[in-house]
């Protein structure tokens, strides 16, 4: 599946290689999907995740090494999220996107205090972005409505951070920006597989 809407996106952004020289399609090359969720938020052991992971900030050295951290449950989070929708759990699913919001914010937080690390939360919201707009054709339709939801709302903060980038940072983001605007575009409108279907 992942790979016929990757053919569908190629022959979509075509135009805009081609006319720009560059490697559009390439602009999230070196990236790391979400990894398989562990503890999720249907499970009664699930808060045992939350102490560990507040205790790693606690203990973390300095602004960056936090920021790694919040990086990291983001992430986990993101696959805790797509894993209870595709269990149908909507109320688990809730959870995630809120312990997501969480680190996110503290992510935020961060990078307004080290501006170093904006340009890193910008990147970060693109691919996240991107992961849950790829996926998200995938993912049941009664149960994925949380996931267009969240998508929306990484846009939206990610719009108001890269206000607050330097000109040249801001425009060195265009592809990938691109590339996440024609992968939502494709999710939306693309058509869930049924259950139990090939």
């Amino acid at each position: 599946m992942r790979s016929m809407r990757w053919l569908a996106l190629a022959i979509a952004l075509w135009p805009l290689t081609s006319f720009a020289g560059h490697g559009l399609l390439n602009s999230f090359s070196d990236l790391t999907w979400l990894p398989p969720p562990g503890r999720t938020p249907d499970q009664w052991n699930y808060v045992f995740d939350a102490w560990q992971e507040r205790l790693s900030l606690a203990r973390a050295k300095d602004n960056p090494a936090r920021y790694v951290l919040c990086q990291t449950f983001m992430r986990e989070k993101l696959a805790e999220l797509e894993a209870m929708v595709s269990a149908g759990n909507k109320e688990a699913a809730g959870v995630a996107v809120s312990r997501y919001g969480e680190y996110r914010e503290r992510a935020t937080a961060l990078a307004a205090q080290t501006p170093t690390l904006r340009e890193r939360l910008a990147k970060t919201l693109l691919e996240h972005q991107y992961m849950l707009s790829v996926d998200y054709p995938d993912l049941p339709p009664t149960s994925r409505t949380v996931v267009a939801d969240l998508i929306e709302d990484i846009g939206q903060r990610y719009t108001a951070l890269r206000a607050q980038l330097p000109r040249a940072v801001a425009e060195s983001l265009f592809f990938k920006e691109e590339e996440v605007r024609w992968s939502w575009q494709m999710g939306k409108g693309a058509v869930a597989p049924p259950v139990g279907g090939n």
